[in-house]
């Protein structure tokens, strides 16, 4: 039987509790957009607000979910995801200090990205 795939909702929960086990704290700004505002309880010197749709996650999820039994890749599409979905937000936090500015996280090729604003 195959899982159904998991709800929007599940998918941005998966993102804050991603984000948590690496040490961020990830909020909602006014608008709703989920937003980084500290890493490792230290506040965060440029703001990093997610400019991701659900169907732009949903879409990463099932470009990720694809890798399932890969090497790279987990054996279930939720824990694919869970695995590689997570190095990429570890991954634009990173890029996203280095350019010392504002960003947005974005979903790109290579997974979430900072865009500065």
């Amino acid at each position: 039987m195959e899982t159904p795939e998991p709800s929007a909702a599940e998918l941005v929960e998966s993102v804050v509790r991603a984000g948590a086990d690496a040490g961020y704290r990830i909020d909602r700004d006014t608008e709703g957009r989920l937003q980084i505002t500290a890493i490792n309880n230290e506040p965060v010197k440029h703001s990093l607000t997610f400019a991701v749709t659900d169907q732009e996650l949903r879409a990463y999820y099932l470009r990720l979910a694809a890798n399932t039994g890969k090497p790279v890749a987990a054996s279930t599409p939720w824990q694919t995801w869970t695995l590689l979905m997570s190095a990429h937000l570890d991954e634009a936090v990173y890029e996203a200090e280095v350019l010392d500015r504002a960003c947005m996280i974005t979903v790109g090729e290579t997974g979430f990205q900072p865009m500065p604003t």
